[in-house]
C-alpha cells in the first residue's frame, strides 16, 4: 500500500512538472489568474502564456506597485476634499488596473488574517488607514514576522483591539492589563486555539489557558502616542501614523510568563514586546497554521495535509526552489514571497484534473467575484493612475450591497467569516469539510448579486466600462461569440453546454437591428444579461 501512495506521488508531481514546463493553454492561463490575481483580462492570459506560470511570477515580484499612502497624498493635491472612505476606491483602483496583481491579492488576504475593520477604529482621515494598508503590501513578499511586529505598534491596531494606553495592575483598585490583543495575536495572527502537527491537522491539546493571556497582556502595557505625556495621549490626524511609544512608568515591571517563557521585569516597554513577539513567531504552530489560511485564500478549502505541510515547510525554511530550479526567498523564516510561490506552483494547484474534482476549490467570495467580473469588462487599455482622482465607483462603497463584504470593514476581529466554518445541512459538511466564504452567503444572495451587478452597471460612469469600440461590446452582435468570450473570462471553458445554449438564447432575444443610440443600448443589454447569467452559475461562483 505504501509503494502505491509513493507511486502516486511520484505521478502527481511529475505531470506538474510537465505542466509547468508545457506553454499553458488560453484556458489554463485563465484558470492560474483566477487563483494568483483579480481575474484574468486578454493582457494577463498573454503574458502567462509568454511567460509561463514561473515566469508570470518572477515578473509579478519585480513589478513596482504604489502605495496606498503615495496614491491617496497625489489624490489629495489634485482634489480639494479626501473622503475619510476613499482608501476604499484606491483599492478598487489597484484590483482592476494595477499591474502588480499578485502583491494586491496577497495585501487583500494578509488583510483578511491580520484583521483591523476601518469601522471599528477612531478612522481619521484616509491616509492613516492607508499607512495600514501598506504595511500589508510591504508584508506581501516580505516577512510575516515583521508584520506582526509592525502592526502590533501600529496605533490603528492598538485603537481597534483595546491596548492604547494599556495600563499595568493595580492591586488597591483591581485593575488588570486589557487582555483583548494579547488574545487574539495568538488565537487569529499567530498559533490558533490547538497545537498543529506541520500538515495543520490538530494535536487535540490547547495552544494557550487564561494564565498565557494574562502573562502576555501584561506586555502590552504602557503604550501611547509618542508626543504627549501617557496620561494626555490621544489619538488625533497629527500623531495616528506615528509607531506607539512605550512609557515605564506604566508598564507591567515584573516577570512576565507565557507560553513557557518569561520576560524579565524592568526591561523598556519595546524590548519586551520585542522579545515576547519574537517567543510567539517561533512557535511550531504559525507556519502551518498561517500556510493553511494563505491556502484557502488562494486556491481550495481543503487542502490536503500534504499541500499544508509543503508550504508550512517553505514557511519555516523561507526559500522554495521553483520548477526550473531557481531560488526564491530570503532564506528567513516567515518570508513570504517563496510561500506565495510555492502555494500556485504546487502540484495540488496546477493539476488540471483538480478542476472536475467535487472536493476541491473554493466559494468565491463576494470581493473576488465582483472584481473579477469587473476586469472582464473594464477598458482592456486602462492602468492604475498615480495622480488625479481616485475612480468614483460609488455602488462599490455600499455595504448592503457588498453582501457584508465592504472591503476593509469586517464586522470584527474575526473577519469576513472564519476559516473553519463549516454550512450546517450541506453535503460538504456532510463529507465533513469547511466552506469559509459560505458564512457569507444567504438563501437570496445570488439573485441579490445579479441586482447588483445590474446596478453596477448601470449607476457607474460609462467610461469605468466599455467603450463603444472595446472586443466585447463588437462580440455583442452575435450572441454565440459573446458567451464564448465571456465564457473564456469568467469560467475557463467550464460551462456545461446546455448552460451556454440558454444564455445565448436569452441573448438572441435581445433585438439590436435598431441603429444609432438605440443599437448601442441594446448591444449593451445584451452584454449586462449575458454577463448576469455567467456570474450566477455554479462554474463561476465556485473556484476550481
Amino acid at each position: 500500500m505504501l509503494f502505491r501512495l509513493l507511486v502516486a506521488s511520484l505521478f502527481v508531481f511529475a505531470s506538474a512538472q510537465a505542466a509547468a514546463d508545457a506553454v499553458p493553454t488560453r484556458q489554463e492561463a485563465a484558470r492560474f489568474l483566477v487563483q494568483a490575481s483579480f481575474g484574468p483580462t486578454e493582457r494577463e492570459i498573454a503574458a502567462v502564456q509568454a511567460l509561463g506560470y514561473e515566469g508570470w511570477i518572477l515578473e509579478q515580484f519585480a513589478t513596482p506597485g504604489q502605495s496606498a499612502r503615495a496614491r491617496i497624498d497625489a489624490h489629495r493635491a489634485s482634489e480639494a476634499r479626501t473622503r475619510r472612505y476613499t482608501f476604499r476606491d484606491y483599492f478598487w483602483e489597484q484590483a482592476l488596473y494595477a499591474p502588480d496583481q499578485l502583491r494586491t491579492r496577497m495585501t487583500f488576504a494578509l488583510s483578511q488574517i491580520v484583521v483591523i475593520s476601518a469601522d471599528g477604529t477612531q478612522m481619521f482621515e484616509a491616509e492613516t488607514f492607508a499607512n495600514y494598508v501598506d504595511m500589508l503590501r510591504t508584508a506581501s513578499f516580505g516577512s510575516y514576522g515583521t508584520l506582526i511586529h509592525d502592526v502590533t505598534f501600529s496605533p490603528l491596531m492598538a485603537d481597534y483591539l483595546t491596548y492604547f494606553k494599556n495600563m499595568k495592575a493595580d492591586p488597591r483598585t483591581g485593575r488588570a492589563p486589557d487582555e483583548n490583543y494579547a488574545r487574539e495575536v495568538m488565537q487569529l495572527f499567530t498559533i490558533g486555539l490547538e497545537e498543529l502537527n506541520l500538515d495543520g491537522t490538530s494535536k487535540g491539546v490547547e495552544t494557550y489557558t487564561s494564565e498565557d493571556v494574562e502573562g502576555l497582556a501584561a506586555v502590552f502595557t504602557g503604550f501611547a502616542s509618542p508626543f504627549k505625556l501617557f496620561g494626555r495621549s490621544r489619538l488625533n490626524d497629527n500623531n495616528a501614523d506615528a509607531p506607539l511609544k512605550g512609557y515605564p512608568a506604566f508598564h507591567e515591571p515584573g516577570p512576565k510568563t507565557f507560553l513557557g517563557t518569561t520576560i524579565p521585569g524592568n526591561l523598556p516597554p519595546e524590548e519586551s514586546v520585542r522579545r515576547a513577539l519574537d517567543h510567539l513567531l517561533k512557535h511550531p504552530n504559525v507556519a502551518p497554521f498561517i500556510s493553511k489560511q494563505l491556502i484557502q485564500k488562494f486556491i481550495t478549502s481543503n487542502p490536503s495535509p500534504a499541500y499544508v505541510e509543503r508550504i508550512a515547510r517553505v514557511f519555516n525554511n523561507g526559500q522554495y526552489t521553483l520548477p526550473s530550479g531557481t531560488p526564491v526567498g530570503s532564506g528567513d523564516r516567515g518570508d513570504l514571497k517563496p510561500v506565495i510561490a510555492a502555494i500556485l506552483l504546487d502540484p495540488e494547484a496546477r493539476d488540471g484534473a483538480r478542476a472536475d474534482d467535487p472536493d476541491f476549490g473554493k466559494v468565491r467570495e463576494p470581493v473576488l467575484r465582483l472584481a473579477h467580473t469587473l476586469r472582464v469588462l473594464s477598458d482592456p487599455d486602462a492602468e492604475a493612475s498615480t495622480t488625479g482622482a481616485l475612480p468614483n465607483v460609488k455602488t462599490l462603497r455600499k455595504p448592503d450591497a457588498m453582501h457584508n463584504q465592504l472591503v476593509f470593514s469586517p464586522p470584527s476581529v474575526f473577519g469576513f467569516y472564519r476559516p473553519g466554518y463549516v454550512a450546517a445541512g450541506t453535503e460538504a459538511a456532510r463529507q465533513g469539510m469547511v466552506a469559509p466564504e459560505m458564512q457569507l452567503m444567504t438563501n437570496d444572495h445570488i439573485i441579490s448579486q445579479a441586482r447588483y451587478l445590474t446596478n453596477v452597471m448601470r449607476e457607474n460612469p460609462p467610461e469605468f466600462f466599455l467603450r463603444d469600440d472595446a472586443r466585447l461590446f463588437r462580440a455583442a452582435e452575435r450572441p454565440r461569440v459573446l458567451v464564448a468570450e465571456l465564457e473564456a473570462m469568467l469560467t475557463y471553458g467550464r460551462l456545461g453546454p446546455s448552460v451556454r445554449r440558454q444564455i445565448e438564447r436569452a441573448v438572441a432575444e435581445i433585438d439590436v437591428s435598431a441603429s444609432g443610440k438605440r443599437r448601442t443600448k441594446d448591444l449593451y443589454r445584451r452584454l449586462m444579461i449575458a454577463t448576469m447569467m455567467l456570474t450566477t452559475t455554479p462554474e463561476f461562483m465556485v473556484q476550481r
